[in-house]
């Protein structure tokens, strides 16, 4: 085996141990019983605490924690044992080193050292050139240069969209094509055709179209600039939709670039990888980012998930949850995903991250059992209107928890929302509000087109535009409101959620929300497409959210609406009018702070505790087999609470 074909792993966790003897702390002391695994995202808080004392030991170059007193004993790698291990790859010429997994690293930065902190020290040593920023691109042979555009929106087009059925069915006429930058459609897709690329060129004249081939389309490439002149579309996108690519298929790809005039765009699309073999595939086609335009990474879907018998946190943020290799659990997350492609030398620049807007449905093998790691029977029934088993478009699960009595939720542990109704499960993401410490944000579409963003990558895909609410009768948010939020962080610079971001004057704003008892929604004055979010005790709004394209914020109604408001007049604010509705158990939980500050026992349930930020509550949950010390202030083998 040779050095390049091995990759060095790197864990995001550590192991807790019950010392024999506290006195004796050094490596290779006693120790009893079994270990544990703590993730390092609460791992980083815990060894905060002075509590523990933190050792280097210079011979084995590893770090550990112990406290004597408690007889605990904690080994884990530190951010800068995380950056030598990489280092040490990298000087002995290593083909990579691989995260596990990184769904457990700091991913919402609570430590202060940012978001994932460990995925950026192995990013800084191991692919120094995806942590620079690059405005151009450009091609090995000097061909062909494009400018990096930050904001890069694709939209891809279902391939049976034109077989869709219902009391609106979908044409590309109906997209409003300021949303998107780029549109992905199939080369064989009745609904494109060179007279509708002229239609909707002629509202965006930017608007580029790139038409699909499936790897296994037995398809030169003369022809394919024949079909790009024909329908008068600006590129090709090369769908690697195939367990098995031939060399020579690959080898044709490279050749592609110096055969197509410079004027045609090249991507190249492949779903994340679900397997080992899938991981094996998708280095072969990573290695062919210099002989294209973008990478396109494609979200989980009925195909690319159809072996697995167990849920997963497929198509999540970033998995919270430890992997279990009894039942062979791994981190399907797109924070893991893009970890391993990162690892490949891929310039973070030329990769498009894509976000469904679809959920992916089962039946389950109980119906009282949906968490990750349950058997699922077989993929879910179609949907009425797009007839694919196992997805279901987002106004069709809409539809499903208005019409059909399906109950969401959030799901804590994959950070992904869930509708469940007997052995009926769907896991998808969604702009229904949720409140984060201190902010409030459009769901998790917008979590994860933040992440993308802030990411630097080359862009996102909504994947696909046909299954958001295009008519915009299901969801009660306008027309395409998930392609809407997130078009509307990347044709902007992201700011923080902050009252400051807005046109109004900052008088006006400061003392907006005083004297509110309950949450509320105030209409922006100045801009009746905006509103705030009012929180008691704070006098300022802890939010201005925007609503979705083509609504307006009603006073009357405190929702978005399509009603024709005129947004030059000036609504007295009514704060006695209905409060904001919660969507998620923490925007509304039974206990209230005690203080505005502080961390709190949850009386009903010591494996979990609440944190106060200035009055605005965040459940916590100990790592497993801990409970929470009220007299200590954090997660413990025993507890004051329970036995």
């Amino acid at each position: 085996m040779f050095p390049e074909q091995i990759s060095l792993g790197i864990p995001t966790y550590g192991r807790w141990y019950g010392l024999a003897n506290g006195n004796q702390n050094t490596i290779g002391a006693p120790v009893v019983g079994s270990s544990m695994t703590i993730a390092y995202s609460d791992l980083c808080k815990l060894l905060q605490s002075t509590d523990y004392t933190k050792v280097y030991n210079q011979e084995t170059r590893s770090s550990y924690a112990f406290n004597a007193k408690k007889k605990q004993w904690i080994s884990s790698d530190t951010i800068d044992d995380v950056a030598l291990i990489a280092r040490y790859a990298n000087l002995q010429g290593l083909g990579g080193v691989t995260l596990s997994s990184v769904g457990q690293d700091d991913v919402d930065g609570r430590c202060g050292n940012g978001p994932y902190p460990l995925l950026h020290a192995v990013a800084g040593i191991s692919n120094q050139n995806t942590i620079q920023e690059t405005t151009t691109t450009q091609s090995v042979d000097n061909k062909r240069v494009r400018t990096n555009q930050a904001h890069n929106v694709f939209c891809s087009v279902n391939s049976n969209a034109d077989t869709y059925y219902g009391s609106t069915q979908f044409t590309l006429d109906q997209i409003d094509t300021n949303l998107c930058t780029h549109i992905i459609i199939d080369h064989n897709n009745s609904l494109f055709s060179a007279s509708v690329s002229d239609q909707l060129k002629g509202q965006n004249t930017d608007l580029k179209f790139l038409l699909t081939i499936n790897s296994n389309e037995n398809i030169t490439i003369n022809q394919w600039e024949d079909i790009l002149e024909k329908n008068k579309a600006d590129g090709i996108n090369i769908c690697m939709d195939s367990k098995t690519i031939s060399h020579d298929f690959l080898k044709q790809i490279a050749s592609i670039k110096s055969i197509l005039p410079d004027k045609y765009m090249i991507t190249i699309s492949f779903n994340s990888p679900a397997d080992t073999s899938d991981q094996k595939l998708l280095r072969k086609i990573l290695a062919l980012y210099e002989f294209v335009d973008y990478l396109i990474v494609l979200p989980f879907d009925e195909k690319s998930i159809g072996n697995f018998k167990e849920l997963q946190s497929w198509n999540s943020l970033a998995a919270l949850i430890q992997a279990n290799p009894d039942k062979h659990i791994g981190d399907f997350s797109m924070a893991s995903t893009l970890a391993f492609i990162l690892s490949s030398d891929v310039p973070k620049e030329k990769l498009i991250m894509g976000i469904p807007t679809y959920g992916l449905s089962f039946l389950l093998e109980n119906e009282n059992k949906y968490s990750i790691g349950d058997n699922i029977l077989a993929a879910g029934l179609p949907g009425r209107m797009t007839h694919i088993p196992g997805i279901l478009a987002s106004y069709e699960i809409c539809n499903a928890i208005q019409s059909n009595n399906y109950e969401r939720f959030l799901s804590n542990e994959s950070v992904i929302v869930m509708a469940h109704k007997k052995d009926n499960l769907i896991i998808f993401d969604d702009t229904q509000s949720l409140q984060l410490p201190r902010r409030i944000v459009n769901g998790t579409v917008e979590l994860k087109a933040k992440f993308i963003k802030q990411s630097q990558l080359g862009g996102v895909l909504v994947h696909s535009i046909d299954m958001d609410d295009y008519s915009g009768k299901f969801c009660n948010r306008g027309k395409y409101p998930i392609t809407s939020v997130i078009s509307g962080l990347f044709t902007k610079p992201i700011t923080p959620p902050s009252i400051e971001t807005t046109t109004t004057p900052s008088k006006q704003k400061t003392g907006l929300c005083s004297g509110i008892k309950t949450k509320d929604l105030i209409v922006d004055e100045a801009d009746c497409h905006y509103y705030y979010v009012c929180l008691p005790n704070i006098d300022a709004p802890v939010a201005h959210l925007q609503c979705p394209s083509n609504m307006r914020f009603s006073k009357r109604l405190k929702a978005c609406t399509q009603e024709d408001l005129p947004c030059s007049s000036k609504p007295k604010v009514n704060r006695n009018k209905e409060t904001l509705e919660a969507t998620t158990s923490e925007t509304k939980p039974k206990f209230i702070c005690p203080m505005p500050d502080g961390i709190f026992a949850d009386v009903s349930d010591c494996t979990q505790y609440f944190a106060c930020s200035n009055n605005i509550i965040s459940p916590m949950k100990c790592p497993a087999s801990l409970k929470f010390n009220s007299q200590s202030k954090q997660c413990d083998w025993s507890s004051d609470l329970c036995p």
